[in-house]
């Protein structure tokens, strides 16, 4: 274990794994949800050095009349709290693809691999609706300088 990861971090599940408990609760009420959005940070502002310091998580699905938002209840990292429902459309990006073969803390080494070592206070998965931008990224919030992103498939750094 290294010194900035506690026990209870060492043994959590990774990103996708709690991705994967979100949408098993929502879809089992909403079988139809489409996953639209998933940001992760911590519980008071503060920057970190590694994905498995952000133990809060947001995830938004689109639903056919409305949006579903389920957040991390803090109580364990599997553990979400009760589905948000509000009509209305949900505009900006598209649905996620699922499944992901690339986990945030793979998406963060590659980060480090290009030089951009700097910490950060959240890390949001989302598939932009911009030319070019065909796949789903982890988009890094720095907190000093510029956000970064990280390609699913091309695992490429921008």
């Amino acid at each position: 274990m290294d010194g900035g990861t506690t026990p209870s971090q060492a043994n959590s599940p990774n990103f996708l794994a709690r991705v994967e408990a979100a949408r098993g609760k929502v879809l089992d009420q909403h079988p139809d949800a489409k996953l639209y959005y998933v940001k992760a940070t911590t519980k008071n502002p503060e920057d970190v050095t590694s994905p498995s310091q952000l133990m809060e998580m947001e995830v938004m699905f689109r639903l056919d009349d409305g949006v579903a938002t389920i957040t991390s209840t803090g109580q364990g990292h599997e553990e979400f709290g009760p589905i948000d429902i509000r009509p209305g459309p949900i505009l900006g990006n598209a649905n996620l693809d699922w499944p992901i073969s690339l986990d945030v803390s793979e998406a963060d080494t590659l980060l480090k691999q290009q030089g951009h070592t700097g910490n950060y206070d959240a890390v949001t998965l989302r598939k932009p609706l911009y030319p070019g931008m065909n796949e789903n990224y982890y988009f890094f919030g720095m907190v000093d300088g510029p956000d970064f992103s990280v390609g699913t498939e091309s695992r490429e750094v921008s």
